[in-house]
């Protein structure tokens, strides 16, 4: 898997992802987040219609997936996880703070 990454927000992530029937699939998403939002919330969003339909028959836990491993190997001392139940468009990730607060907590 290969993602790049030039800007971490509000740039175009490129993902490529594994699949069953044909290979390799590569999306672009536009990734976007609010420094100053309460949320810490981290969202990709498919860049056009294009990358929309590489997307297509492609399970939402691999895309997921494959955005969570890259997120998590460019930050060794932040880790990233999905949001749960997210309602919003494209893929939410977050920062997991249960590491930071047990360093703060020492």
């Amino acid at each position: 898997m290969i993602v790049k990454f030039d800007n971490f927000l509000n740039e175009k992530a490129q993902v490529v992802f594994p699949h069953a029937e044909d290979g390799s699939r590569v999306a672009k998403f536009t990734v976007v987040a609010s420094p100053t939002s309460l949320n810490n919330m981290i969202r990709f969003i498919a860049a056009s219609s294009k990358d929309l339909d590489q997307l297509d028959g492609v399970s939402r836990g691999v895309i997921e997936d494959a955005i969570i491993k890259y997120a998590n190997k460019q930050f060794r001392d932040i880790t990233f996880v999905p949001v749960k139940y997210d309602q919003g468009a494209g893929y939410g990730i977050k920062i997991d703070l249960g590491p930071i607060m047990k360093k703060l907590n020492k």
